[in-house]
């Protein structure tokens, strides 16, 4: 929950859940109706301030590398427009294949400095929110999820599609 709501609302859902859970305790010592109404207060005041403020929070942005692109339909189209070579993945927070990918292959030494001598722009789509843009291409591509990954070399048509497991080797021998 705190990666894809971020932390704030985490810690804003916690409270309420405490807030309740201290009315629910307070419902339950008191036997008076002045005691009863001040724990339906509590109890309700608690439920509604976190549903407020869970409902004007929104999720920490997730940085993106200054030489990585984020994901838009629009960028990839006009990169490929440019005739540029462009490298696009999709991943999530939650995605454990996705870090693996990342930590193995993509942040790769070797990797990256192929990706650096080929002039090839790098796109990430991040899916730990999931949203109906980056579900189409996914649908496109035949995949219910991610990782997938997709590389368009200059004046190409089609992407080619690179397995969901990465090595160093099956990146740097596509690109």
């Amino acid at each position: 929950f705190d990666v894809q709501a971020g932390g704030i609302a985490t810690m804003i859902l916690l409270m309420g859940i405490i807030g309740i859970a201290f009315g629910l305790w307070l419902w339950q010592q008191t036997t008076g109706t002045i005691g009863r109404v001040i724990s339906a207060l509590f109890i309700v005041g608690a439920t509604g301030y976190a549903l407020y403020q869970a409902s004007i929070s929104s999720p920490a942005p997730v940085a993106v590398d200054e030489s990585v692109y984020a994901y838009t339909p629009d960028t990839v189209a006009d990169l490929r427009a440019e005739g540029e070579s462009v490298f696009v993945y999709f991943t999530a927070e939650w995605c454990i294949t996705c870090k693996v990918n990342e930590q193995v292959a993509l942040n790769n030494s070797d990797v990256k400095a192929a990706f650096k001598d080929k002039n090839i722009k790098i796109v990430k789509g991040d899916w730990t929110n999931r949203n109906a843009e980056i579900a189409e291409v996914l649908a496109k591509y035949g995949r219910a999820g991610v990782p997938l990954y997709l590389y368009f070399p200059s004046g190409a048509t089609e992407a080619k599609v690179l397995p969901e497991i990465l090595t160093p080797s099956i990146v740097i021998d596509t690109l």
